[in-house]
């Protein structure tokens, strides 16, 4: 094959490529014609451009900016933490052999190794998500003022993970439970999390996941975001009982019709009460309340009652009839 060197203003396809309108495609000759020197014999076509066989050394200087970036948006199980762990643990151990320039290990996965790389999967979480409070407890810098965070005190770990201070550092308990791990809220590894611990501790409700939960990692968000986690749940959804709602009977027409206050009347008691006795030194009193109430307007008419006895609510009753004439009928 020959190969020729074909100028940029005689090329018919730089036509297009740059841009035209149908107008000017169909109007175009070199578009229609092609090259004019095709028409020539091949002595006269253009020449190659004088190629230069010793080229200088050149260094040239690259600035290269890096940014923290989550890598574990882009992976392919980012529902499903254990195996996220174990993505990881491989991530781990491939940045470690690379570091140690050793041969690569062929054994199964270390516990050693999953938590490890549970570490490099969480902090590279938190640096992305979390990066003002990180950025600022990383320098030895307080946790800014406006942070969601500044109740919780939060603190970096020896593991470079963001943790929650608390006061439990005298107390009988492990690392993890005196300072959990802070986890974003609404990030799916955060989701995977709880849904891992909800199929561990058997669909556990809301209140004791997020106890348990509590024992290792803290997610922002509390219970109402571990609710939401869990509702979505299809086989606790199935499982769920839908109590049964009675059907309530039609209102009696002492209730629904118009009529003169307290002309259908129910009596009910409240209390007891105490009340403190006119001589000195003597022990309170009980009393109670008898509450009147009309069934149409809900008046209400109360009188105070000394005991339990039936004089003593005759008693009341004749007062409030007194008042407010006698009932047709009484409930009780």
């Amino acid at each position: 094959m020959t190969w020729h060197h074909v100028p940029i203003s005689l090329n018919p396809a730089d036509v297009v490529s740059r841009g035209c309108t149908p107008r000017e495609l169909l109007e175009h000759s070199l578009w229609a014609n092609g090259p004019p020197f095709l028409h020539q014999s091949s002595s006269k076509w253009p020449s190659l451009p004088n190629a230069v066989k010793d080229l200088p050394e050149r260094h040239s200087a690259a600035l290269v900016g890096t940014v923290c970036t989550d890598i574990s948006i882009n992976c392919k199980f980012p529902n499903s933490f254990h195996k996220l762990q174990r993505v990881f643990a491989y991530i781990y151990r491939f940045i470690s052999n690379c570091r140690a320039k050793s041969s690569p290990s062929r054994n199964r996965v270390t516990i050693e190794e999953l938590y490890l790389g549970t570490v490099l999967l969480l902090r590279s979480i938190q640096q992305v998500h979390l990066a003002k409070e990180y950025g600022c407890l990383s320098k030895d810098r307080p946790c800014p003022q406006k942070s969601k965070m500044i109740s919780l005190r939060p603190i970096i770990g020896s593991d470079g993970l963001l943790r929650v201070g608390g006061r439990l550092q005298n107390a009988n308990l492990d690392f993890d439970t005196q300072h959990p791990i802070l986890l974003p809220k609404d990030h799916p590894v955060t989701k995977a999390i709880i849904v891992y611990f909800h199929i561990k501790y058997l669909h556990a409700g809301s209140q004791a996941l997020l106890a348990t939960l509590r024992q290792k990692y803290w997610p922002i968000g509390r219970r109402k975001f571990v609710a939401t986690v869990i509702n979505k749940c299809i086989r606790c959804f199935r499982m769920k009982p839908i109590t049964w709602e009675h059907v309530m009977g039609s209102l009696s027409a002492n209730r629904v019709q118009p009529n003169p206050a307290f002309h259908t009347t129910e009596v009910d008691y409240c209390g007891p009460f105490y009340h403190k006795a006119e001589a000195r030194n003597k022990a309170p009193h009980k009393c109670y309340i008898a509450v009147f109430l009309c069934f149409s307007t809900k008046d209400t008419h109360l009188e105070v009652v000394q005991d339990l006895t039936t004089d003593s609510f005759i008693a009341a009753l004749r007062r409030f009839t007194s008042l407010r004439g006698t009932p047709r009928t009484i409930w009780s």
